[in-house]
């Protein structure tokens, strides 16, 4: 990890809680009120590296650089938007009959936004363009934080209760 041109490429920005690393070596960002931005290096869907500050001054840049550089890389990546139902239907076994009335009456109320391989995937609340054509399908919608690895968009209604998704 000491050649940045070798890992440059590998580089992803992840969402955590506010204050999720009690060391302060490692490199976070304010992403919103609670939530922070950390650097990661991802080898595979097992294996990655947090980025410390001595990783930013030993590779001679600046926290702006590693973040242009990992949205940079985001952007490149798939993103993962699926009706929350479906979603739950993949994980588990259940007939056509009982799946397809499942889809046909409670769909199009949540969906999940990750990325393909559905590891650090909410990080795509960082990508605009992902947001936009995500806008494009299902209108203005709020963003419940679920984990790092995903997030549960609702479509907007003038009927939502908003102190109650608040809460969520």
């Amino acid at each position: 990890f000491t050649d940045f041109a070798c890992v440059k490429d590998m580089i992803i920005p992840c969402l955590v809680n506010e204050g999720a690393f009690i060391d302060s070596d490692i490199v976070t960002n304010k992403f919103a009120e609670d939530i922070d931005t950390c650097y990661r290096i991802v080898i595979d869907n097992n294996a990655s590296c947090v980025i410390r500050k001595v990783m930013l001054e030993m590779w001679g840049i600046s926290i702006e650089e590693l973040h242009n550089v990992a949205i940079h890389n985001l952007d490149e990546k798939e993103y993962y938007f699926e009706d929350l139902i479906k979603t739950m239907l993949e994980l588990v076994e259940v007939d056509e009959e009982t799946k397809n009335q499942m889809i046909e009456e409670q769909s199009g109320y949540m969906y999940v936004l990750s990325n393909t391989n559905k590891v650090y995937g909410a990080n795509n609340l960082l990508n605009e363009k992902t947001l936009a054509t995500i806008q494009e399908k299902i209108g203005d919608y709020f963003i419940i934080p679920s984990s790092i690895h995903e997030c549960i968009l609702l479509p907007y209604n003038e009927f939502a209760d908003v102190s109650q998704i608040s809460r969520m």
